[in-house]
């Protein structure tokens, strides 16, 4: 066999081997793209997802408002059972390459992040910050601000909703975010041959990649993120458990939506 046909074969096998990492964050936020937006600020009759939501006309500002907020609610309990069901299919891949362990590390490193995340975020240096070198972020990195209690009239649709919020909080988002970047992004940026490195074998340039990557999906709490990112990277290397990493991600998110709820934060949801 020639050198050719033997490098094809390997970048089939590791394209192969990388999709139980990247699929599920793909989806995750291909879904997400759909999402209607309700930031502060947009008038209740406006649509502001897309350029196809805006040229349809609704005869009143309350029929537009229900009509989005029944998209997003039927979208977040679509993403949260069609990443789900991705993760759980593909869970056996994850549990070879990283034995399930954690201990209580990942728990307070999870308590420091949510406390961690709320501080930095309520001092909201970002846009001064981001104005100062000349970058207007406009709608970029917004989050839904969606207050299911005001959006959603039904009883049942609002349980409903919360419980696929926090299942993704809690469950999915944890898992399929660090299995794409501690599983695969930082490996990979380690070697090419990825799939042999290991979590305590990372160098400096890979272990930056995560706070790159939570600066570049949070550029709004970009500070919050970096520090939250480069916290969870330390964990990683401090107790070299892969699952004290989802733990500390879980434990955050989950804390961060009780508090998103108790004090009515919609910004952080």
């Amino acid at each position: 066999m020639i050198d050719s046909e033997l490098e094809g074969e390997h970048s089939a096998a590791s394209s192969v081997s990388a999709l139980p990492f990247v699929l599920p964050l793909v989806l995750y936020l291909a879904i997400g793209m759909l999402e209607p937006r309700f930031d502060q600020g947009h008038s209740p009759g406006l649509a502001s997802t897309s350029s196809t939501d805006t040229a349809q006309t609704i005869d009143s500002p309350t029929a537009t408002s229900s009509v989005q907020s029944q998209r997003y609610v039927a979208l977040s309990l679509f993403k949260f059972f069609v990443v789900g069901a991705c993760l759980i299919y593909f869970f056996p891949s994850y549990r070879r390459c990283f034995p399930v362990a954690i201990n209580g590390w990942g728990w307070g490193a999870g308590v420091l992040g949510v406390v961690v995340w709320v501080g930095i975020c309520s001092l909201a240096w970002e846009p001064k910050i981001f104005a100062a070198i000349g970058i207007d972020l406009g709608g970029t990195g917004n989050r839904s601000q969606f207050n299911p209690f005001e959006k959603i009239d039904s009883s049942p649709a609002q349980v409903a909703f919360l419980l696929a919020r926090f299942g993704l909080l809690v469950l999915v988002v944890p898992l399929a975010e660090e299995i794409f970047l501690r599983g695969f992004l930082m490996r990979i940026i380690q070697s090419g041959n990825w799939t042999q490195v290991s979590l305590r074998d990372l160098g400096w340039p890979a272990l930056l990649s995560g706070s790159v990557y939570g600066l570049l999906t949070h550029p709004n709490e970009a500070l919050a993120a970096v520090a939250w990112f480069s916290l969870v990277s330390w964990l990683m290397v401090r107790t070299n458990k892969f699952w004290n990493c989802v733990l500390a991600h879980a434990v955050t998110n989950g804390s961060l939506g009780l508090y998103v709820i108790s004090f009515r934060q919609w910004q952080l949801w």
